[in-house]
């Protein structure tokens, strides 16, 4: 059987924390899938404020296709699931049709690799956004220094785990008013992420830590 869409699945397991809990935006209550323009497949996520972009060069889709994948309690478990004798092996995530299987991924450009768990109708109905859109326009972006974001703390923790045990995680954008890019200290290549600011008043600096500032310096 040849698959439609295949991929590893552990860039759907990174896309987890980003992935919509709001009932009345149901579209994004998964993950994207669609070709990438540099070859391989696209993976995306996002809930609005924050959002992953994760690309797979060995991965697979249908020209100009775009799927939106379920966050199924047991898909999730197939895509962590080890069978003992492989644990080498990888496990990716092979869609046909509207069926989505766990593929231990032996030859999966032959489609011969061992079928895990397979779950039928995991697709959502509804047209996934643009996320390009989210990003900032400039082609090469530069980290600020002169300008001041609010951000909501709480997403950041969304980033943590891409970050890597000795990693850190850099905010660059390249204009004001789009999203920041997530950057990761471990140069990990396969994933970029977009957190939004908040809009908010200018900042006012506390009177007291001002007054302690002039002391110091003046």
């Amino acid at each position: 059987m040849g698959y439609d869409y295949a991929f590893p699945a552990s860039l759907f397991l990174d896309c987890l924390p980003f992935v919509s809990k709001d009932a009345s935006r149901f579209y994004l209550q998964g993950v994207n899938v669609q070709p990438a323009s540099s070859g391989g497949v696209n993976i995306c996520a996002t809930s609005g404020p924050i959002l992953l972009l994760a690309n797979a060069p060995n991965g697979f889709a249908l020209e100009n296709g775009s799927i939106t994948i379920k966050t199924d309690k047991r898909l999730i478990s197939a895509c962590k699931a080890k069978i003992h004798q492989h644990q080498t092996m990888q496990n990716w995530i092979a869609v046909k049709g509207t069926d989505v299987s766990v593929i231990l991924d032996g030859d999966i450009f032959s489609h011969r690799g061992l079928v895990q768990a397979n779950f039928p109708d995991l697709l959502i109905d509804g047209s996934f956004p643009n996320y390009m859109r989210a990003f900032p326009k400039e082609r090469f972006p530069r980290v600020f220094n002169s300008h001041t974001f609010a951000l909501n703390p709480a997403y950041l923790g969304a980033f943590e785990h891409l970050g890597g045990k000795d990693g850190g995680i850099r905010l660059v954008a390249g204009d004001e008013d789009g999203g920041l890019y997530i950057v990761f200290h471990n140069q990990r290549q396969d994933v970029v992420g977009i957190i939004m600011p908040r809009r908010e008043a200018p900042i006012e600096y506390p009177d007291w830590w001002l007054k302690q500032l002039k002391k110091e310096y003046v």
